[in-house]
């Protein structure tokens, strides 16, 4: 009888790599971390290309390409009200 593997999770990966061609391990599932889709303003999507291409210089962004809140700095989010749905989450 064939073992199976271990199942990958479905969800969003981070783009952003390190040194060494080791890859940003944060998931959707990563407790704390936030995913954010690649902007379509070209200007801006072009600048997080270049920050990715720092240790991926192949990497081209795609529609569903995002990247963590880990590889931002405070000051670049904007606080936003809650929606109904998101307050009243199950625990």
């Amino acid at each position: 009888m064939a073992t199976k593997g271990k199942k990958r999770k479905s969800g969003k990966f981070c783009v952003a790599g390190g040194p060494g061609l080791v890859s940003c391990k944060n998931t959707t599932y990563t407790e704390g971390i936030s995913m954010h889709l690649f902007p379509k303003d070209v200007t801006i999507r072009s600048q997080w290309e270049r920050f990715v291409r720092r240790h991926r210089p192949n990497f081209k962004a795609t529609n569903v390409s995002v990247l963590c809140s880990v590889h931002f700095e405070q000051g670049c989010f904007q606080e936003q009200e809650q929606s109904e749905r998101e307050r009243r989450q199950v625990k």
